[in-house]
């Protein structure tokens, strides 16, 4: 009795697996590439037919359980055939990583530091204010093109949503090597050249600086930001690429220039000028290799 009930088990399970193969077709409707194992509907997998009467195989089940029990492991083989697809919606999945990869984007050209970071409980968050800040990190992290609206606040969003037409949209989401969407970001919110060249003449970094405890690094980053609104090159070709290293070599001297001569020539840890091929780089290492020196040179009043 024992062998005739397992082996009348055995073909009920063998019926199941083919009945589930034969019986059971995805709708024209649906993909498994955007339906979770246990939100899919009847109305996204439809039976060809459902067994007669006649033609179920003996089972303890009831007609309905086996018929349940059927399309359960029909949804388990394809999720099997396609692992992947385990998300209803990845275009929210998408974006969700996307603004804990890149941050968000709420411009503001007043705002110092250009970058600001809170903590949420997902860990920390940075936003950037700063419009070239945000596509270099566009440039670094290569996030998805159809996502990085949703790192957008304040007049970034407003300007997304209501200022570009459907189809400059819809292009920049299909943009996968960025360059539209850089141009498009560095175009609309960058300072105006002359607003930032009447600030980049009256930034400097001097010994009161060093005094008051202001680090040249910050000093640095702030002229580079405000000569790339001077005249900032967006390459893309060979040929723009060497004007953009032409550009990066402008923004170093400016900001050598434009640090006091005393601490220049300080005797002790000189920083020497910054050559045709300068990068930003390596005029930051200089920068850090001589700060502490400085430092001790100009102490704060009182001590540090």
């Amino acid at each position: 009795m024992a062998s005739e009930a397992s082996k009348s088990q055995a073909q009920n399970r063998m019926t199941v697996v083919d009945l589930t193969r034969s019986q059971f077709t995805p709708s024209s409707s649906s993909s498994i590439n955007d339906t979770a194992l246990e939100t899919l509907t009847e109305d996204q997998w439809t039976p060809i037919s459902h067994p007669s009467a006649a033609d179920e195989p003996k089972t303890n089940l009831s007609r309905d359980q086996f018929v349940a029990l059927s399309d359960r492991i029909r949804r388990l083989e394809l999720l099997v055939a396609e692992p992947a697809s385990l998300t209803r919606d990845p275009t929210s999945q998408i974006s969700a990583f996307t603004t804990e990869r890149i941050g968000f984007f709420d411009p503001n050209n007043n705002k110092n530091p250009p970058i600001s970071t809170h903590y949420t409980d997902r860990g920390p968050s940075t936003t950037y204010h700063n419009v070239f800040t945000f596509t270099d990190n566009l440039r670094a992290r290569l996030p998805s093109p159809a996502a990085i609206d949703a790192s957008f606040l304040g007049e970034a969003n407003t300007w997304y949503v209501t200022e570009l037409s459907a189809s400059t949209r819809r292009s920049l989401q299909n943009d996968s090597s960025l360059h539209a969407w850089i141009s498009a970001l560095e175009a609309r919110f960058k300072l105006p050249s002359g607003v930032a060249w009447s600030r980049l003449k009256n930034t400097h970094f001097t010994a009161d600086d060093v005094r008051r405890g202001k680090n040249p690094v910050h000093y640095a980053h702030e002229v580079f930001l405000l000569a790339r609104a001077v005249g900032r090159v967006s390459g893309h070709s060979s040929e723009a690429r060497e004007e953009f290293d032409v550009r990066e070599a402008f923004e170093v001297q400016v900001a050598y220039d434009q640090i006091d001569a005393e601490l220049k020539r300080s005797g002790w840890a000189d920083l020497p000028p910054p050559d045709s091929n300068a990068t930003r780089e390596e005029f930051l290492r200089q920068i850090m290799i001589v700060k502490n020196t400085w430092y001790e040179l100009y102490p704060k009043p009182g001590g540090r």
